[in-house]
């Protein structure tokens, strides 16, 4: 009944116009091939590896629900209009499965919980927080983020058996599926085994030596088929040493992501990432964690220690993170909902006064309760602007992909900022370029020595240039932030070249009163062709 209600509630966060993206780092072509490689089999149709975050768990998953859902509509008239193009598809999956995953998660944590606290009332309500977190649902509901969830929760319930000592063979292979899925979606996706191994060290007892042994031993054997058939691509393509330098350049390209980043708090996932269930909830769960830490040093209690032990080294990892962003963090949700959960069962179930746990659980309850309160108002928000958003496709997407249609012949040259296709409308059948606005934004040393084309050079190589607001932003806010390493006049150089692009051309403005990701609001498409 739980997970209905989730599936529910995770629905109304989709994203309703499918087709087109509003979010960067969505490879829907990725998404395509895996599905066409698994009609075919024909591992020549799989594209060549690059340093990516992400790998291939994700697409391969996404790519399963993109075949069901064109079985679906090929039998079902009705889904054919929801459908229009292969991205669609693409992203319908991606959704599908996300919400999936979110729903089923969210379910395995009031599971987990009820492993750890036997109060059903406890279970549900800490699941409904998880569900709620500010932190997951002003996230789009077609990032990659929502899949992870499914497994570091299946994680998560499997630590959990394993702390209190009640695993069985079914939980190792189980957590070892969990883990090689998770391994495969992003880059970081082995640090979840930290879990685990935090549970192991909670159970270890000389006298379980050998039952953990067993347990590691089962969970290994699970993990490495399915991790193999996953990174298919990865060990078609590259030796070991490759995919060993595959994964050290990409965590090179992380690394110089966070050089972009404005510095944040040690403490940014811990404090200010929760800050939108209220001081009040932040105050409890910490105090929670407290009094975990203090059960599992007095009564050596298994899921005390197993808790308490997660929630220190989770956090000093946190701290440690030299990349601290908005989606970040929210392994440790779980792990603050429990000891909230926790902390509330050992109270209910202590020889304290009557008074006291009276007084308790209504300073205690009144904190969480604020907390949901704040978390549902977000939640609120978060469905209203997924219903507002297809105002901003329509005028910031559609619009000016029918106009070039209408306008520009099929293969013309567009030029676009760096990586900016995502902000823009669809520019399938037209030959599109970063050309002469380009920039290396994420190495230094050519930033520093970068500066914008002369209109002369622009009109000769781009008959069209297409822009967006927020990428015009981004340009000005990449050399603010860099102006140790670049000119100080860097980024006035730069909007100095678009106000005069506009002078000497014009634009088409293509306008929305309602924001797409990242304040996209306005595109700017510069006609430089001879009238």
């Amino acid at each position: 009944m739980l997970f209905f209600v989730f599936l529910v509630l995770a629905f109304r966060l989709r994203q309703e116009d499918l087709e087109f993206v509003v979010e960067p780092d969505f490879s829907w072509k990725l998404i395509d091939i895996w599905k066409n490689f698994f009609s075919t089999f024909d591992i020549s149709l799989l594209p060549q590896t690059a340093p990516y975050v992400y790998l291939d768990g994700q697409f391969i998953a996404y790519s399963a629900f993109d075949g069901l859902l064109r079985l679906a509509s090929s039998h079902i008239v009705a889904l054919r209009s929801y459908f229009p193009n292969d991205l669609s598809y693409a992203l319908g999956a991606a959704l599908l499965a996300n919400i999936l995953a979110y729903a089923a998660a969210c379910t395995i944590f009031y599971a987990a919980m009820y492993r750890l606290t036997g109060y059903i009332s406890i279970s549900v309500l800490m699941a409904i927080g998880l569900f709620l977190a500010p932190q997951m649902v002003e996230i789009n509901m077609g990032r990659v983020d929502f899949l992870v969830t499914f497994p570091l929760m299946v994680i998560f319930y499997c630590s959990c058996v394993l702390a209190i000592g009640q695993e069985r063979k079914r939980h190792a292979v189980v957590l070892g599926l969990a883990l090689a899925f998770a391994a495969t979606i992003k880059l970081n996706g082995l640090f979840l085994g930290v879990f685990p191994a935090i549970a192991a060290l909670a159970a270890f007892r000389f006298t379980t030596i050998k039952r953990l042994v067993f347990f590691a031993a089962i969970g290994f054997a699970s993990f490495l088929p399915a991790f193999l058939l996953l990174m298919l691509r990865y060990f078609y393509q590259l030796t070991p040493l490759g995919i060993m330098q595959h994964y050290k350049d990409s965590v090179a390209q992380v690394s110089a992501w966070s050089s972009l980043t404005v510095g944040a708090s040690p403490l940014y996932y811990n404090i200010d990432l929760m800050m939108g269930h209220g001081t009040a909830f932040i105050v409890l769960y910490l105090a929670c964690a407290a009094a975990t830490l203090v059960i599992a040093i007095v009564h050596r209690s298994r899921p005390a220690i197993f808790l308490a032990l997660l929630f220190v080294v989770l956090s000093v990892a946190a701290a440690a993170a030299s990349l601290k962003y908005q989606r970040g963090g929210y392994h440790l949700l779980p792990v603050f909902f429990a000891v909230v959960g926790f902390g509330a069962a050992r109270l209910l179930s202590s020889s304290a006064h009557r008074l006291v746990k009276i007084a308790a659980i209504a300073v205690g309850g009144f904190a969480f309760a604020s907390g949901i309160f704040y978390s549902s108002g977000i939640y609120a928000a978060a469905v209203a602007k997924r219903k507002s958003e297809i105002i901003g496709i329509q005028l910031l997407k559609r619009e000016p992909r029918d106009w070039l249609r209408s306008h520009v012949p099929p293969g013309t040259t567009i030029c676009t900022q760096t990586d900016s296709s995502w902000t823009l409308p669809p520019l399938d059948g037209f030959h599109v370029t970063d050309g002469p606005l380009a920039i290396a934004y994420l190495d230094p040393a050519a930033l520093a020595t970068s500066a914008p084309p002369g209109l002369e050079e622009v009109r000769m190589k781009c008959p069209i240039v297409m822009t967006s607001d927020s990428h015009r932003n981004f340009y000005r806010n990449i050399f603010n932030l860099i102006t140790k390493r670049a000119p100080a006049d860097s980024a006035a150089k730069w909007d100095a070249f678009f106000a005069e692009l506009n002078e000497r051309y014009p634009p088409t403005v293509f306008r929305s009163p309602v924001a797409l990701r990242v304040k996209v609001k306005e595109i700017y498409l510069n006609d430089l062709r001879d009238k």
